[in-house]
């Protein structure tokens, strides 16, 4: 699902089920956007892409940001194991500051198995 987000500065396409997101500040011809999924790194070491899992995403305000809330379910492992934790992310505009707010979390890992989450991917 496609998300348009604006204030007087900032215009955002986002689809987070693909990894996409333009970003482009007004005054300015540069579009910034992300140059490959988000990643987890394993306390082992071993690094999963989030491109292979299952995405929902819906609008979602916290406060005075607006934005979008995605989950991203059924992570597989190089073994093609489902693990046990999801990865929760939000993008949005905060109306009182007019900036770019990115956040990600993880939600069931145990301890110690999540090492880096690699989140917002490279620009």
């Amino acid at each position: 699902m496609q998300f348009r987000l604006a204030n007087k500065n900032i215009n955002i396409e986002y689809i987070p089920e693909i990894f996409s997101l333009k970003i482009k500040t007004n005054g300015s011809d540069v579009v910034w956007s992300w140059a490959c999924a988000g990643k987890v790194r394993l306390g082992g070491g071993e690094e999963i892409d989030l491109s292979g899992a299952v995405c929902e995403s819906k609008p979602y305000k916290v406060g005075t940001v607006d934005g979008v809330k995605a989950v991203y379910s059924n992570i597989c492992d190089a073994k093609g194991q489902v693990r046990n934790f999801s990865v929760e992310t939000f993008v949005g505009i905060d109306e009182a500051s007019e900036q770019l707010r990115v956040q990600a979390w993880t939600v069931g890992d145990g301890y110690g198995e999540i090492d880096a989450l690699v989140y917002p991917p490279r620009m």
